[in-house]
Parts: C-alpha cells; sequence; structure tokens
C-alpha cells in the first residue's frame, strides 16, 4: 500500500472513531453523557482539521465543559515536525533570519504559532501549517461530499450542496496563509476601533504554508472574570464595536470566533486590551446586504408597514421559503433584533432568542434556516462566538447607541435611503412590523409590594399564553377567563396603555397590561 494510501486510511479510521463516538454521545445517559462527550472531544483533538474545527464551534455554541479545551488549543507538535515547513517555504532565510525558535505551547486545526526571536531582538509569532494537513483536508473534504442529506436537511429543503461548497472554499483559504496575510493587513488598515489591537503582519516573510506577525501577549477571555466591572465593560465595547465596524462599515466579518482567536490584556498605559488573531476565515457580506440588514433594523426600531422579504432576498435568502413564515417574519424580526430595539442598556440574559424563536415558529423556524444561504451560516456563528464572549464578561450595554455611534451619520442615511431590488412572489398574507407595535408587561405583586415584573418582546402578542405564568393562567381559569380571548384583546388593543387584566388571589396582585 503507498504512503498516500495508507494515509487516506489511517484518516478515514480516525473520521470513523469519530462517527461512532458521536453516536455513543447520542444514545448517552445524563450518567454517561460527560463519560461521551470527554471521549468525542479527545477524538477531534487528536484529528486537527475538520473535526478540530467542529470541536471548536461545539465549545462555543454548546458551553458544555467537555469541549472547551479544544478552543484554547491542543497539544502541540515537536517543533522538529514542523522545521522542515518552515525550510521548504523561506528557503535560505529560515536559518539566517531567526536568532532563536521556541517550542509551541499551543496548537490549532490546521497548524500552530511558535514564539521567534530576530537578530534585532524582536520578537515574532511564526505560524507554521501542518506538513500533512492539506492532504488531510482533501480526504475529510471529499468525504464531506458524500453525507447524505437527512433529517431537517432533506425535509426542509437544505441548500446542503451550497453548505458544501462554502465548507470547501473556506477550508481551502484558510489553508492559503498568504491569503491569510492580506486579510489580517485588510483588517489591519480598516479597523478603528477604541482598545482592538491587530498584530501587523511581515508579509515578506509570509507563504501559503508560513505566517509571520508581531508577537502579542495575551491571555484567554476567562482572565477577566478577575477585572473589574470598568474593565469589563470597556473590553465588551471593543468586542461589540468590533463587530459593529466589520460588518456594516466594511460588509465582513472575523468567520472563526472560538476563544482561542482572541487575547485580552492591558497596554502600556493600563487600559483593557483585546488582540483578534487568526484571519483565516473571514466572512465577505458586501456592500448590500450590510446596508439591507442595516435598513432592517431601523424598519424594525419604527414599526414600519415595509415588505421585509425584498431585504431578506438582498441577505440572500429564498424568497420561495420565506413566504411559508411571511405572516411571522415581522414578529420573527423583533425577536432576533431584541437588543437594537431600545435605546437603553439591553440586559442580555431577557433576550432568550432560541426559546422565544421556537415558541413563535415551533417547526417552520426550519423554514426560515433552510431559507438562508449558506454564508449566513458562518454569519450566526460569529454572532454566537460575540455573545459566548459578553456572557464570560458579565456585562450589559446599550446595543443601538453603540452602533449608530460606530457607523455614524453618513452611513445611517445610506441604509435608510436602500431600496431593495423587486421581488416577484405572491402573498397568501401580509404582516409588517406596524402590526407588532405593543410591549407586554407582566407584574405580580405582594402587599403592594412588586415581587417578580417582566417584559415580554411584543411579537409575543400572538402567543401569550406561553408567557403568562402558571398561577396566573390558573386563576384566570378559575374565575372563567379565557387565555385565548386575552391574547385576541392584546391584538386587537389600539390605545395605550391598555389594561389586559388585574386580579388577585389573598395577599398577592396580578397585572398584565399593553404598552
Amino acid at each position: 500500500m503507498s504512503s498516500s494510501l495508507l494515509d487516506k486510511f489511517k484518516r478515514t479510521s480516525k473520521l470513523a472513531r469519530i462517527a461512532r463516538a458521536g453516536w455513543q454521545l447520542k444514545k448517552s445517559t445524563p450518567d454517561t453523557q460527560l463519560r461521551a462527550q470527554q471521549a468525542l472531544a479527545r477524538l477531534l483533538a487528536d484529528a486537527r482539521g475538520i473535526p478540530l474545527k467542529i470541536g471548536q464551534i461545539l465549545a462555543t455554541t454548546t458551553g458544555e465543559e467537555a469541549y472547551k479545551s479544544l478552543a484554547h488549543g491542543i497539544t502541540p507538535r515537536p517543533l522538529d515536525e514542523m522545521l522542515p515547513v518552515l525550510e521548504e517555504e523561506l528557503g535560505d532565510a529560515s536559518q539566517t533570519l531567526f536568532a532563536e525558535i521556541l517550542p509551541s505551547e499551543a496548537a490549532a486545526s490546521l497548524g500552530q504559532v511558535h514564539r521567534a526571536r530576530l537578530h534585532d531582538g524582536q520578537w515574532v509569532a511564526i505560524k507554521i501549517q501542518y506538513p500533512d494537513i492539506a492532504d488531510a483536508i482533501d480526504a475529510e473534504l471529499s468525504l464531506l461530499g458524500l453525507l447524505p442529506g437527512m433529517g431537517p436537511v432533506k425535509k426542509w429543503g437544505f441548500p446542503i450542496e451550497g453548505y458544501k461548497t462554502e465548507i470547501y472554499e473556506n477550508l481551502k483559504r484558510e489553508l492559503n496563509y498568504r491569503t491569510e496575510a492580506e486579510s489580517q493587513q485588510r483588517f489591519y488598515q480598516q479597523l478603528n476601533v477604541d482598545g482592538l489591537r491587530i498584530p501587523k503582519v511581515h508579509i515578506q516573510w509570509c507563504t501559503e504554508r508560513v505566517l509571520t506577525q508581531e508577537w502579542i501577549d495575551g491571555a484567554l477571555i476567562e482572565s477577566t472574570t478577575s477585572w473589574s466591572k470598568k474593565e469589563r465593560l470597556l473590553t465588551a465595547r471593543t468586542l461589540l464595536k468590533t463587530m459593529f465596524q466589520s460588518v456594516f462599515l466594511h460588509g465582513q466579518a472575523h468567520g472563526d470566533p472560538h476563544s482561542g482567536n482572541y487575547f485580552f490584556s492591558h497596554d502600556q498605559e493600563g487600559q483593557p486590551q483585546v488582540t483578534m488573531l487568526d484571519f483565516g476565515s473571514i466572512l465577505h457580506i458586501g456592500t448590500r446586504p450590510s446596508l439591507a440588514l442595516l435598513k432592517l433594523l431601523q424598519l424594525a426600531r419604527a414599526r414600519s408597514k415595509e415588505d421585509l422579504i425584498p431585504y431578506f432576498v438582498e441577505l440572500g435568502y429564498d424568497p420561495q421559503k420565506l413566504q411559508h413564515i411571511q405572516d411571522k417574519l415581522p414578529a420573527l424580526c423583533l425577536i432576533l433584533f431584541r437588543p437594537f430595539l431600545e435605546d437603553r442598556v439591553f440586559p442580555l440574559r431577557d433576550w432568550q432568542l432560541s426559546q422565544h424563536t421556537r415558541h413563535l415558529l415551533d417547526e417552520q423556524r426550519w423554514w426560515f434556516r433552510s431559507a438562508a444561504n449558506p454564508i449566513q451560516l458562518f454569519i450566526i456563528r460569529a454572532f454566537q462566538g460575540l455573545l459566548s464572549q459578553l456572557d464570560i464578561l458579565e456585562v450589559n450595554l446599550p446595543w443601538w447607541p453603540l452602533l449608530t455611534q460606530t457607523v455614524g451619520k453618513e452611513r445611517l442615511q445610506q441604509a435608510a435611503d436602500f431600496q431593495p431590488a423587486a421581488v416577484s412572489i405572491e402573498y397568501t398574507t401580509t404582516s409588517t412590523f406596524a402590526d407588532f407595535s405593543k410591549t407586554i408587561h407582566v407584574q405580580i405583586s405582594e402587599r403592594d409590594t412588586v415581587i417578580e415584573q417582566f417584559t415580554i418582546p411584543s411579537a409575543e402578542v400572538i402567543s401569550l399564553r406561553k408567557w403568562i405564568p402558571e398561577e396566573v393562567q390558573q386563576l384566570l381559569h378559575e374565575q372563567g377567563t379565557d387565555i385565548e380571548q386575552v391574547e385576541q384583546k392584546a391584538q386587537s388593543a389600539d390605545t395605550f396603555p391598555f389594561t389586559l387584566f388585574s386580579t388577585e388571589r389573598g395577599e398577592r396582585q396580578y397585572k398584565v397590561w399593553l404598552e
């Protein structure tokens, strides 16, 4: 058997073991789940490449302890195994350029970083690609092409071929470190956010498999738990404004948001500093989609009567699939955009995005997901990474004021003037933001002291029963009031504030009203 066939066989065997571990995790019990997760994490780390990237996504999106080490880096390979790549790529310069190269302290999915000292005393970071990773990725992508469409993928018509193509092209870009260096230079030149630092690239020492940049010290985001609240607030502002400036001004975003790609430290003045790393996966959103998204936020805030589907088509959504949820699309947007709908500091714990979306759409949420083009998957992942960071920082910010401050009046006006291309489809129902201009308030008091009070997204007027506490629903039932009648009353209200009901039992008072 040739060495290439042997390597492919070994790779396939690793992937088969990963698949088996995933199946065992799926059938695990609460008592065995952690052990199954740890087994899967070990296999993903050992395989590197695409499997490790999947593990890093799990670390970002699930928050499970077993996967966190995958985001922080894995056991690196010995320096001796990496030097041949450096010599092949830089030639004689690899011998004369560096006075010292240190063993790597952490490795990633496609390569690992070594700290090195130049002869002038300057320290640099050299990212070297694993010797065999390109062939391994090719083998994995070949297997990816064989994956069938199953479950929701098949039932709801996911563009699976488009997803495969996007994954393939994205990984091919990541394997070219010269392309990454150019992206890093572009971000370095374009982004201007207080507290953000992007390492300067030494482009003359970058090749397809080697990237050289300035060395910047820092720690992972978990280190910020010991920082003051003011420092964490400044750090969160930097992260949020970086995302806003990238997406809404430059039409692009960092597409690999796992925690190992951000360092946190203090600058020479003692101010919090965020260092953004690894620009191999960049999302190219484009000018029209970024303006369309900003316009959607403006329409939602104004409770506009405009048709929303043309704006989603500009974002790359399939209008035929959106027709199935057209009547709920404004309500869905009010859930998705909720942090942007108020000028005040928004508590992230109140968002409950997945819960609200599931309650609104139930199984129809798959229509929305399958309507998206493949790049939306990566954009969602980027925002999930940001939310995970904000969750660790444990601070809240005013999203809309920060957005307007970041993009400026000129960009806001460009969005306000933006007109989407016409979309020719027939509507069975018509629904706009103007149909959801109400806010629901729930208050429970005892002896005239408020013991619980919360606000429900205005979109949830159409599914009020899911948010009224069970004890209140039971009390209404005993008094002969049907919750469905309350929902209808809420939807038809045209003067505000409007009391839906106010009742009491013993020393407790219950009130639900619209504003």
